[in-house]
């Protein structure tokens, strides 16, 4: 906090409340949100004697640096998130292809597949599935997908499913950070998170492709992944062009990966 103070970072947490309104935390967002604002107003030296150990509480004596707007009325954490709802419905199919037997590059095929006919393409998840369906995956992408209680396992999947909202809110924001002279930082302790963000912080500034054969991939699995970039207007698509009703389109296409994904070991 001191160091984010002193090179007048804001800290952002909406999407964490988001997440915690989702979990079932619904009642303390406002307090929640109030606490932040009011700690990324107060002034730098206060968090630097705090943090250095000179002082014990604030000095209230010091001014807060910067006033922060009230937390705009029509805020409602227990809204529907867009980027949850992209997002979801590629994790879960992820998460069934990754408990099915069969060598990766199969697994990815299929992946790959069904976000060409069925849903849309997310570079952000595609990343993910490079770790998720690899020869050797992160022992953490889905926490408890073993579980025999399906709906423990289910709540691991919505968790990476907000993992990836977070990455493609912040994948959207440093596209541009550069025109609105921003730097937007993403911080975690969470590995796979971390590995996600930096391979796409490559694409967008270094230009590199995602890692397929890096990941132990073959390059076939590349060369259909770019096939189906330059052919995203193909009719033949369910989304393009995209159904009038197509929230009635999404609900199902989540009830049925969620029944199926639910299904006992």
């Amino acid at each position: 906090m001191a160091f984010a103070s002193c090179a007048n970072a804001e800290i952002e947490p909406s999407l964490a409340l988001y997440e915690g309104s989702a979990s079932g935390a619904r009642r303390a967002w406002k307090r929640d949100l109030g606490i932040f604002h009011k700690a990324d107003g107060i002034h730098p030296a206060n968090w630097a004697a705090l943090a250095l150990g000179h002082a014990e509480r604030f000095d209230r004596r010091i001014p807060g640096k910067r006033l922060r707007a009230e937390p705009a009325k029509s805020f409602d954490p227990s809204g529907k998130l867009r980027f949850y709802g992209f997002v979801y419905p590629t994790v879960l199919k992820m998460a069934t292809i990754s408990r099915a037997g069969g060598r990766p590059d199969k697994k990815l095929i299929e992946l790959l597949d069904w976000m060409y006919y069925c849903w849309h393409f997310s570079a952000p998840a595609t990343l993910l599935a490079l770790q998720a369906l690899s020869h050797d995956p992160p022992k953490d992408v889905f926490k408890n997908i073993g579980s025999t209680d399906r709906k423990r396992a289910l709540a691991g999947i919505k968790n990476a499913a907000w993992d990836l909202v977070y990455i493609t809110a912040w994948f959207e924001r440093i596209k541009n950070q550069a025109q609105a002279n921003e730097l937007i930082v993403l911080c975690s302790r969470d590995r796979v998170l971390l590995t996600v963000a930096e391979l796409l912080r490559s694409a967008i500034f270094d230009g590199t492709m995602p890692p397929f054969e890096e990941a132990g991939f073959g390059s076939s699995i590349l060369q259909r992944y770019n096939s189906y970039l330059s052919d995203l207007s193909n009719p033949k698509r369910a989304l393009k062009p995209l159904p009038a009703d197509f929230e009635s389109y999404k609900r199902k296409l989540v009830s049925e990966l969620e029944s199926e994904f639910l299904k006992a070991l």
